[in-house]
């Protein structure tokens, strides 16, 4: 608003709301969800498998629920489902993705609010699931493949397919277009080329760059906002 005009401001708006999640969520919040969803991940997984034909008991009396697997040669087998591994840190990161996801399509708005509603249950079934393949794969081949080898790269693949889904979803689902590719050229911008317009009013395709010149009342905006920084620096 300062550097520029209130136009830029509204412009700019949603890229600088989006600097809010750079702020961790309060830490009273994060662990109490996280408590919950550990539990429901377990107790979903531990259905799963118990499915499958793999008994398990769990135990919920402490802060982090654990579930108790018998292998085939009757050793038995505990995993601990803290916070980190409750999905909630995958809920954050894929929340940020699927917003942003949902700001670049050009769509109508409901389309936008469905993609949001509909990656955050995505992103928790695919955590589950991968609670759940850490048991089969400790059940039949022990700790050290489920939790040295899985556990490592789960979490990266989770994310990766929790990002393809979401895009197969916009675009075959809700009939969304986040990257559309286009071979034809527009026939009006040669004219607004020779009237030395800065951009073709038809595709709005840049036409020539405009120069900015950099004044003496940008300077000093960029000064008072510098010393404004370092005030508030020293302040805190």
């Amino acid at each position: 608003l300062i550097l520029f005009n209130p136009q830029t401001l509204r412009q700019l708006a949603f890229p600088i709301a989006f600097l809010i999640f750079l702020t961790p969520p309060p830490s009273d919040l994060l662990y109490a969800l996280g408590a919950t969803l550990s539990v429901i991940s377990l107790e979903a997984s531990s259905g799963i498998i118990n499915i499958l034909g793999i008994p398990s008991t769990i135990n919920t009396e402490y802060a982090n629920p654990t579930i108790k697997i018998t292998r085939p040669d009757g050793t038995p087998l505990e995993f601990t489902v803290d916070i980190a591994c409750s999905g909630i840190y995958s809920l954050i990161g894929f929340l940020i993705f699927a917003i942003f996801t949902a700001y670049i399509i050009r769509d109508k708005i409901w389309k936008k609010l469905a993609l949001i509603i509909v990656g955050i249950p995505l992103i928790y079934s695919l955590n589950i699931i991968r609670i759940t393949i850490i048991l089969i794969l400790g059940y039949y081949y022990g700790e050290t493949l489920a939790l040295q080898a899985f556990h490592l790269l789960g979490g990266w693949i989770l994310i990766f397919l929790g990002t393809i889904l979401l895009l197969i979803i916009s675009e075959k689902i809700f009939k969304t277009r986040i990257f559309v590719s286009s071979n034809q050229r527009c026939i009006e911008c040669s004219s607004y080329k020779h009237r030395n317009e800065i951009f073709c009013l038809s595709c709005s395709r840049v036409i020539k760059p405009a120069k900015i010149k950099f004044e003496k009342n940008d300077a000093l905006k960029a000064i008072t906002i510098i010393l404004a920084v370092m005030l508030l620096t020293c302040i805190q």
